[in-house]
């Protein structure tokens, strides 16, 4: 019985087997490919949900898209750069960011499309200056203000503050002047939002620090220290920033009391752990460069921590002068970075805002600019002399030779070789013998003698011509 049943059940699954094969197969329900709007809608939605990277793939295949149909300044292109440089921005991808806002621009030159100009110049100005570029960013930030109509107060008010902080380093005087003609219609225009209130007494406290006028810059840090809720044992963010420039504002002025007490209401020295340590990366900038920075500049850096230990936010706050030189310290700290194991023993909220002191170094001092255009210099100018150099050789050789006692003689065939007493009658001589027949010659020859005969010591027995 088992091996009837055996056959009978082996038998009974090659008939279902064929029995299956047989039957014709179904076709595969086609995907429908999403449109254009769909994608656009789904990168949307992915950036209102926070999840920018999904957004980032989205608008790459939209763009991507969108550039095949071989219109490269069409403005719905230009939207989806403008969205994608948006996601880019929120992931720290700033050199991505102004490659696509960029050609995002040139697609929305239409008056209709004013208000997405403002949001591209905006991400735009705020990626150039996380990538030390504040000229670039101040240029465009201020295009975006000149777009922004005048009932927006509020928004044009933060756009003035960003303006500023990246012009603060290049003319702090001229920034400082125009905050404080601005501090009515600022405070008027930020009272609703006392963070950016407080971010633009921040600006102006540390123009006026830089040109070191303390006590108003003590005040206007004082002031943005009660608008981020006064000295209290909370902190925040802009809490810190505050009280760090005040605290920084009192070492200045040689109140290091006063300096101590703000600095511990920063939340320093409160770590349970001493974990923040220099990186091993932590080389400040060589002296000199194209900053020309010297070994007593020095800058203060604030800056930011992220997961993976890289520096993120690098921003110069004070310098001990203005210039490229504060931008030059903050490219060397933006350099620095922890392992994700010494970044994960930073408390967060150290590194969300850190700062850092820091000094160019002597070791191996860069050569500025202009030492570095010397040897090409001096090589074209070899060259471009060299006749000219020879030429006037030759023509100091000649004066010699005719002024300067017995070197003046070049023994030539024909000519006789005149007496030691030569001077005592060389018009003659010459004349003699013809080997200058120029009569000026003669004369200055005649010259000489009378000048001889004035000096007691001539200066060509000493082997110089008294002529050059």
């Amino acid at each position: 019985m088992g091996d009837v049943f055996t056959c009978v059940y082996i038998g009974g699954a090659l008939a279902v087997a064929r029995i299956a094969q047989a039957q014709p197969t179904a076709p595969p329900t086609p995907v429908a490919t999403p449109t254009a709007q769909q994608m656009f809608d789904a990168g949307e939605n992915a950036i209102a949900a926070g999840r920018y990277a999904q957004a980032v793939m989205t608008f790459t295949a939209l763009e991507t898209r969108l550039a095949a149909n071989g219109k490269p300044n069409s403005r719905s292109l230009a939207v989806a750069r403008l969205r994608l440089g948006q996601s880019e921005f929120r992931l720290n991808a700033f050199d991505a960011v102004i490659g696509h806002l960029l050609p995002a621009l040139e697609g929305l030159t239409a008056p209709a499309d004013a208000a997405l100009r403002v949001e591209a110049l905006d991400f735009l100005g705020r990626a150039e200056e996380e990538t030390f570029a504040p000229s670039a960013a101040a240029g465009h930030l201020r295009a975006a203000l000149g777009l922004v109509p005048p009932d927006q107060a509020a928004y044009r008010a933060a756009l003035g503050v960003m303006i500023a902080r990246n012009e603060l380093f290049d003319d702090p005087a001229r920034v400082a002047a125009e905050l404080a003609s601005a501090k009515p219609e600022m405070v008027r225009a930020l009272a609703a939002n006392k963070v950016a209130l407080s971010e633009y007494w921040l600006i102006y406290g540390r123009a006026l620090l830089i040109q070191h006028a303390l006590r108003p810059a003590r005040a206007a840090f004082e002031k943005a220290i009660e608008l981020t809720g006064g000295l209290t044992t909370r902190v925040s963010y802009y809490a810190q920033s505050a009280r760090a420039d005040a605290a920084l504002a009192a070492e200045l002025s040689n109140d290091m009391e006063g300096a101590a007490r703000l600095t511990a209401y920063t939340g320093a020295g409160t770590m349970a752990k001493s974990s923040l340590k220099l990186p091993a990366d932590a080389d400040p900038p060589p002296c000199g460069g194209i900053a020309e920075l010297k070994s007593d500049d020095y800058a203060v850096v604030q800056f930011s921590i992220d997961n993976d230990g890289a520096v993120i936010g690098a921003q110069p706050v004070f310098a001990s002068r203005s210039g490229p030189m504060a931008y030059a310290f903050a490219r060397a700290v933006a350099g620095w970075s922890w392992t994700r194991e010494e970044a994960a023993a930073i408390e967060p909220f150290f590194r969300s805002a850190t700062r850092v002191e820091i000094r160019c170094t002597t070791r191996g001092d860069r050569q500025t600019a202009v030492d570095l255009l010397k040897p090409d210099y001096a090589a074209w100018a070899t060259e471009a002399t060299r006749h000219q150099v020879s030429r006037w050789k030759r023509r100091r050789r000649r004066r010699r030779l005719l002024y300067c006692g017995r070197a003046w003689w070049i023994p030539r065939p024909g000519l006789v070789r005149p007496p030691p007493s030569w001077f005592l009658s060389l018009s003659r001589w010459h004349v003699i013998h013809r080997s200058i027949r120029s009569s000026s010659v003669i004369m200055r020859a005649g010259r000489f003698k009378s000048r001889y005969k004035r000096m007691r010591r001539p200066r060509f027995e000493r082997g110089l011509g008294w002529c050059c």
